[in-house]
């Protein structure tokens, strides 16, 4: 027989205090009194965001020493990784749990621990590649980039739908054969031109925030179809399909956040080129014959020097 001590502890929603502790500054906490209750031996608390998370603002790398750990996700979604597991995304209802001590990964938190930012760490680690490159002997070395980016000074998150078939199974949309694309891109593939109109009303009663949803593209047979909500998860929330609203956030899935946008200019740096005054501008076909050019010259002096 147990010899524990009957204890209870009542907690309510009224009148609690929601606290800021721990790794993370987004979310606060409430506590449930599972530690007062069990002398210790369990603690349990429900974490709710505060505010929006930023990139790079997660919590740095730790260990859970516990002999039992789990995580219920009441309402909404997140993103985590843990030894063992993975990169997850937890969604309402999900849950996880473990024994003994797990970790995040390594790369997951370096950034936070040492206060640097991940986009910058990237950068210079691609440096630090191409200067050992560089500094190789007889090394010939193409860098180039069909587009440049400058900063976006808007929040721009991009989403993807995690269940094509059943989303659009709640539109009522026959007859489609989908093809996901990249990103949040997708291709709907019909039997004839006219079966591909007939389908542009249907997916425009689907609507977020009052506006459309999708942005199409007609290719004949095909609708060239991108998500075209960019706003924060909770938008997600407030999704119209034919009048009627609907939470769907569950049904999407953040892939990312655009802090930069693209233009039409690209770089090209070829280390044995003559140096000229000024930047030449080319065409970026032009690029696949200049690096074939410079293959073969690279040979033939690698041949001449052999002889």
């Amino acid at each position: 027989m147990s010899t524990l001590k009957t204890k209870i502890v009542l907690s309510r929603l009224d009148g609690t205090d929601w606290t800021r502790k721990g790794l993370r500054p987004f979310l606060e906490y409430r506590d449930l009194g599972l530690a007062e209750a069990t002398d210790g031996r369990i603690g349990g608390t429900i974490g709710r965001a505060i505010k929006k998370f930023e990139p790079g603002g997660g919590a740095p790398r730790h260990t859970h020493n516990t002999s039992f750990h789990l995580i219920f996700v009441m309402r909404g979604w997140f993103r985590t990784e843990f030894e063992g597991l993975g990169e997850v995304v937890v969604r309402q209802g999900d849950c996880i749990a473990y024994q003994g001590e797990k970790a995040n990964p390594g790369w997951y938190s370096k950034a936070a621990e040492t206060d640097a930012d991940p986009l910058l760490f990237i950068y210079q680690v691609y440096d630090g590649m191409v200067a050992e490159m560089m500094a190789l002997k007889d090394t010939h070395l193409f860098i180039t980039t069909g587009l440049s980016q400058v900063p976006n000074e808007r929040d721009h998150y991009q989403y993807r739908i995690a269940d094509f078939d059943g989303f659009f199974a709640k539109v009522g949309l026959a007859g489609a054969t989908i093809r996901p694309r990249m990103s949040r891109d997708f291709l709907l593939e019909f039997a004839s031109a006219d079966e591909a109109r007939a389908a542009l009303p249907v997916l425009d009663t689907v609507r977020c925030g009052g506006k459309p949803l999708f942005a199409i593209e007609e290719r004949g047979e095909t609708l060239f179809c991108q998500v075209a909500y960019f706003g924060t998860p909770g938008g997600l929330r407030q999704i119209t399909i034919a009048g009627a609203e609907d939470d769907l956030s569950a049904a999407f899935v953040l892939v990312s956040i655009e802090n930069a946008i693209h233009q039409a200019t690209g770089y090209h740096i070829d280390t044995l080129a003559p140096k000229q005054p000024q930047p030449q501008r080319i065409p970026l076909a032009d690029v696949f014959d200049r690096l074939c050019k410079a293959a073969l010259a690279d040979q033939a002096r690698s041949a001449s020097l052999a002889a």
